[in-house]
């Protein structure tokens, strides 16, 4: 689903809906668009999102249109009517135009459904909704998961490391006043325990916070990710990038970079290994993340909840994609994550 400003949304889940799902402002202006509209209208999403839904209408359907909305906004419940609206070709298409007003977003939530045999599609538009409930509970799960796991992982971070630098910096402070022949001695270990702290602070931020993929492309963010961990030297990285930039979505690169992030994490506390082989790869079909290493492995259906694999698997789920890890005691680890491409419907990806 396309969303004017291009912002995180979980209806990208709807998008496998026959039936056009959108929403609009009050002023009549598309704010998201589902891929259906391709079939419907014959516009790809990005054309309509951001311009106004009375495009598609001939000026005869206005008057209809408009009632229903002041309908809506009057109190009444979601409503249904027949319209005929205009392809991109030029023809009418004959279809039904059912909405609900919601006041508090201030939005019309709408499904356009092509005139015809109605009963299937609605009971498959019950199902992709109760679908689509189940799976914005399992990410918001996850998502809280997440951020208690970041948030105590911080304070320990701050805690266990950068509040022991500052403390031990404060006390040879106190000392340049008690011990003033060797106040020189003294200020100079504060300074360099400042510094130290500094430099914490900046690798801390790095980490939690990552780059800007507005000034850098998602190949330079992961290789700068991947240079922090050669720097620590305890495994070797070899990296492999064959991708079209322009065809990922702000919010894909983001969630690429923060699961690339989390599976060099997991294996620095937990893997042992010696080398690890990144590679992101894509295709007309489809865009593969494959991380492997050789390291101790793991027992995948027994691994700990805080190998964060969960949050891996939730992440790719969002963009239609799947995650599959593959290891064994002694054979190192494999994570595969394969998303299907724009304008590719479904893909038959590994079990």
């Amino acid at each position: 689903m396309i969303r004017e400003n291009n912002q995180p949304t979980y209806e990208k889940l709807l998008d496998l809906s026959p039936d056009v799902l959108c929403s609009v402002n009050e002023e009549g202006i598309f704010v998201t668009v589902s891929a259906a509209a391709r079939e419907l209208w014959g516009y790809e999403p990005r054309e309509l999102v951001g311009t106004s839904y009375f495009r598609l209408l001939p000026e005869p359907q206005h008057p209809k249109a408009l009632s229903l909305e002041q309908r809506l906004r009057n109190g009444s419940p979601q409503l249904k009517i027949s319209l005929d609206f205009l392809h991109k070709s030029g023809s009418l298409v004959p279809a039904t135009w059912s909405a609900q007003w919601e006041a508090q977003t201030g939005l019309m939530y709408c499904v356009a459904r092509a005139a015809g045999d109605a009963t299937e599609k609605m009971a498959l538009q019950k199902m992709l909704v109760e679908e689509k409930v189940t799976a914005q509970k399992e990410i918001s799960k996850a998502i809280i998961s997440t951020q208690e796991k970041e948030r105590g992982e911080i304070g320990k971070e701050l805690h266990d490391n950068i509040n022991q630098l500052l403390t031990t910096a404060k006390l040879c402070m106190e000392n340049t006043f008690l011990f003033p022949d060797q106040r020189d001695l003294f200020a100079r270990k504060s300074v360099d325990l400042v510094q130290t702290a500094i430099r914490e602070i900046q690798a801390l931020s790095r980490r939690w916070v990552g780059p800007s993929l507005q000034e850098l492309s998602l190949k330079a963010a992961l290789t700068e990710l991947v240079g922090q961990y050669r720097a620590l030297n305890r495994f070797r990285v070899e990296e492999f990038y064959s991708f079209c930039e322009s065809a990922l979505d702000k919010e894909l690169k983001i969630n690429l970079y923060r699961m690339v992030q989390e599976q060099l994490n997991n294996t620095l506390k937990y893997a042992r290994a010696s080398r690890v082989q990144l590679s992101l790869v894509g295709d007309a079909r489809r865009l593969r993340l494959v991380i492997e290493d050789d390291g101790v492995g793991f027992d995948p259906p027994a691994s700990p909840k805080g190998l964060g694999l969960a949050n891996i698997r939730n992440r790719a789920a969002l963009f239609r994609g799947k995650a599959v890890i593959s290891s064994s005691a002694g054979k190192g680890c494999r994570l595969e994550v394969v998303f299907p491409q724009p304008g590719v419907a479904s893909l038959s990806l590994p079990a």
